[in-house]
């Protein structure tokens, strides 16, 4: 099968379309024909060696984590899905293996079934950010309808799940982003919306129970209070 691999750290041209052995399944294991795979920072910052540590310097290195496909075969001790689902899921050692390939094998348990209504191309796009998103929502604690939210870098991938948790909580949410993607914020749930190109939202009075920094710009900016 082909599958896209590289042998040194580096930018995009460090990436090529390699032949290799299409995987064979474990017992907990589905096949899945891949029809879509989408790219986080993630993928990149390991591909530039940004992650070394944890990554090591072993090659060839597969790229990819997200995915979405149609299952072709099942292992011997999996019982929730059957071939010809479509399913989309996540490569289970995200510094090993990799989603870029006609094929890919990996844990039932790391696979759901795709919603009949998003294509393979939405699908893909769900399962790093979307968890991210989940797993920040849940350490915001109690989120109710008297709750202001600030996000900052509100129209990333991470930004648009967030967003649309963050709205069924009712909380009132002000996203910050730029005027391009100032309609996205809106549609995904953001109550009101500030265009950092034009505002310093650090320089306004407003006060937030919750600011959350998706863009990572902020660090240095915010006022030490101690």
């Amino acid at each position: 099968m082909k599958a896209i691999a590289y042998q040194k750290f580096g930018n995009t041209d460090v990436l090529q379309r390699i032949e290799e052995s299409k995987p064979s399944v474990q017992s907990n294991q589905v096949l899945v024909k891949v029809k879509a795979v989408s790219i986080n920072p993630l993928d990149w910052k390991i591909r530039k060696g940004e992650m070394k540590l944890m990554s090591g310097s072993k090659f060839p290195k597969h790229t990819g984590v997200d995915f979405a496909g149609i299952i072709e075969e099942t292992g011997s001790a999996v019982t929730n899905f059957k071939k010809g689902d479509e399913v989309f899921g996540a490569v289970k050692n995200t510094m090993k293996e990799g989603a870029l390939a006609e094929y890919v094998a990996v844990p039932s348990a790391l696979v759901w079934k795709k919603p009949v209504h998003i294509n393979f191309c939405q699908a893909a796009s769900i399962p790093v950010t979307g968890a991210a998103a989940v797993t920040a929502l849940g350490k915001m604690g109690n989120i109710n309808s008297g709750t202001k939210i600030l996000v900052n870098g509100a129209t990333g991938g991470f930004g648009m799940f967030l967003l649309q948790l963050l709205k069924q909580t009712g909380a009132t949410v002000t996203a910050v982003t730029s005027t391009k993607a100032i309609d996205f914020a809106n549609k995904w749930g953001a109550n009101s919306v500030i265009d950092y190109t034009k505002e310093n939202v650090l320089a306004q009075k407003n006060t937030y129970d919750i600011v959350i920094d998706l863009s990572g710009k902020w660090v240095m900016q915010m006022p030490n209070k101690s």
